[in-house]
């Protein structure tokens, strides 16, 4: 359930470049990867039945995106989600290399102006796709936005679910509403009522039985820098990454 992106340098990234682009994704990349691109955000109507199918007809067409794998880097729901529809076709495609939004038409993520630059490049998904993806539907005449599955915010949100991974409890309530979407029985809900109807759920023997604090966090670190291991892999090259082994007898 953790974020991570598998980059690479950019005279690594031709080596991925595929020989043969077929029509439906030349087309297809002509749109997503143009400039000032945006995302048809999905209509509310009171029939929840009609709105599941669109939902459903949305997710056909952007988890089919040649970039959709990196919707498993983001780690936590998202990556659930789109698995949930999808199998472990994107998982592969994640662990493959870069699609032909970075080795083709250079529309990835590329490090190049934070303060230590890897110029690294990877897949991304934008923040509309990932609404999308949720079953965000934009509120109108003054009214709140709801979803389809909980918003992303609630998960900073003191959520009492949330360990820091994916567990039992979480896959759970989301199977739940993954059956009611496919069923076209699922309820659009806002933030405040998406957090009442967590509350009413955090109870069951799938309950975490127990939650890391700080402190805890903290302990593992220590452990961390005890074995001898960097306290991060972020912008390492998997070739530099190091394990110190110890014979067990």
């Amino acid at each position: 359930g953790l974020r991570f992106y598998l980059a690479l340098p950019p005279d690594r990234v031709r080596q991925f470049r595929p020989l043969i682009v077929d029509n439906l994704d030349r087309t297809s990349a002509s749109s997503i990867y143009g400039a000032g691109f945006q995302e048809q955000t999905l209509s509310p109507t009171d029939n929840m039945a009609a709105f599941c199918s669109s939902y459903l007809a949305k997710m056909n067409d952007i988890l089919r995106r040649p970039h959709a794998r990196a919707f498993i880097a983001e780690g936590g729901q998202i990556s659930w989600i789109a698995r949930r529809w999808t199998g472990m076709r994107l998982v592969e495609e994640f662990m493959s290399g870069p699609s032909i939004q970075v080795t083709i038409h250079s529309r990835g993520f590329y490090d190049s102006a934070s303060e230590d630059s890897s110029y690294l490049a990877h897949d991304i998904v934008s923040e509309q796709e990932k609404d999308l993806l949720l079953g965000y539907c934009p509120g109108t005449n003054g009214c709140s936005g709801r979803w389809l599955f909980p918003p992303m915010d609630i998960f900073s949100d003191n959520f009492e679910l949330w360990t820091g991974e994916w567990n039992a409890a979480l896959d759970h309530i989301y199977r739940r509403i993954a059956e009611d979407i496919s069923r076209g029985r699922a309820k659009l809900r806002t933030r405040e009522k998406w957090k009442c109807w967590i509350r009413n759920n955090e109870r069951g023997q799938r309950r975490p039985k127990y939650l890391p604090s700080p402190a805890d966090f903290n302990i593992v670190m220590e452990g961390i820098a005890r074995a001898g291991l960097a306290p991060t892999w972020h912008k390492k090259q998997i070739d530099d990454i190091e394990f110190p082994e110890r014979r067990m007898d």
